[in-house]
């Protein structure tokens, strides 16, 4: 078969971001994403969820970054985040305890609704790109400097 028509493209990249009992989510995310704290409130679980959404001049960016509070976290502490359906076994990632862990998911696609386009490769790696160069800055937006600088 041959590929002839694009509906969408796009990159999404899922970050894991796991904290240390010396370093928080705070050491790692901007406050953009450090969404609603429950340190004064006693509780067993507790997620916490930001979102934004923007459209681009190349498509549609989605920030999503949702946070664990990892030993009372009920999925078991997955690889991929829980609307991944996924058919391989995966083990749980084991986060110490008394440690939150976030993921950090960033989608920036292009949906072509009304017709779908030629499929062209200079045209959609050209396109992808520039997807990709959005993805990046809100990687880059959403992270601070200390986790940049530990990372590398």
């Amino acid at each position: 078969t041959e590929v002839t028509h694009v509906t969408r493209i796009g990159f999404r990249y899922i970050n894991r971001i796991e904290t240390t009992p010396e370093k928080n989510l705070e050491y790692y995310l901007s406050s953009q994403l450090q969404g609603f704290k429950f340190e004064s409130i006693e509780h067993d679980f507790s997620v916490s969820r930001t979102e934004a959404l923007a459209n681009t001049k190349q498509g549609r960016l989605r920030v999503h970054c949702v946070q664990f509070l990892s030993e009372k976290d009920a999925s078991k502490s997955p690889l991929l985040p829980p609307d991944i359906g996924t058919q391989l076994f995966i083990r749980p990632v084991l986060t110490p305890a008394h440690c939150k862990y976030a993921y950090l998911d960033i989608d920036h696609f292009k949906q072509y609704e009304n017709e779908p386009i030629r499929f062209e490769l200079p045209a959609i790696s050209k396109h992808l790109d520039l997807l990709h160069q959005g993805g990046y800055a809100a990687f880059m937006s959403g992270v601070t400097p200390k986790a940049i600088k530990e990372w590398q």
